[in-house]
């Protein structure tokens, strides 16, 4: 059942800490009566900044699940959280393209594995992933797994133990690995990379400079790829 929203505020006092804590405690207790707390005191001071609008945070605040919602409030990293609101606000926006579903989205759940999928809808399935800068979001009629990663260093020791050559190769190699063990809700493996399956099939590309992505999905065809800026979707 869809939790009603409350909006939780107060005369804060004390130290930023203190507040904080002042703060979840209060959104704790509105959880345990059966809402979905909004404190702008929790998640407006993490990823609040000037390129992205006070009242854009707030929707996409609003349109995260409850689920997620009373988990970002305690992350501290500024961009990981917006990350993760841009996230599920393309996914609402995929979703109103290709489906024309309006309202939010529907309700979510997780598999054992953290794989999140629509309950009531499962002729529609989709999968997250984001990076400090981007966001890929995979929407398929089938099972389907996707992940984007920025290049960055990495350590020999991960080359040696995945048989990668290099950062480039190594992050080539990260995404198939990410999108195939996402599409099944499994963890990833390290080691050399298993063969692909007779159903599998995979679609990769550097989506952006120094930005390598790639779906694993088993329907026919190519996938439809939509660039968008976050600012373009409000």
């Amino acid at each position: 059942m869809k939790r009603p929203l409350a909006y939780v505020t107060a005369a804060w006092r004390g130290g930023e800490c203190e507040v904080m804590e002042q703060a979840a405690k209060y959104c704790r207790i509105v959880y345990d009566a059966g809402y979905s707390p909004i404190c702008p005191m929790l998640y407006l001071p993490l990823f609040l900044n000037d390129a992205v609008p006070e009242e854009m945070v707030r929707r996409m605040w609003e349109n995260l699940p409850p689920q997620r919602r009373s988990r970002l409030e305690w992350q501290k990293n500024a961009e990981k959280a917006l990350e993760a609101l841009a996230a599920y606000w393309i996914l609402r926006r995929a979703l109103e393209e290709q489906y024309h579903w309006r309202g939010g989205l529907p309700p979510m759940a997780w598999t054992e594995g953290g794989k999140p999928f629509f309950p009531r809808e499962s002729a529609v399935h989709f999968s997250l992933s984001h990076t400090p800068g981007g966001v890929l979001v995979g929407l398929s009629s089938a099972p389907i797994g996707v992940d984007l990663e920025r290049t960055r260093p990495v350590h020999p020791r991960l080359l040696a133990r995945t048989g990668c050559t290099g950062a480039e190769d190594f992050m080539a190699s990260w995404v198939r690995r990410e999108a195939r063990a996402k599409r099944l809700g499994t963890p990833v493996e390290l080691g050399r990379e298993t063969p692909m399956g007779p159903e599998e099939r995979l679609w990769q590309a550097e989506v952006f400079p120094g930005y390598h992505a790639c779906a694993c999905f088993t329907e026919c065809g190519q996938p439809r790829l939509s660039r968008l800026r976050l600012t373009d979707t409000f």
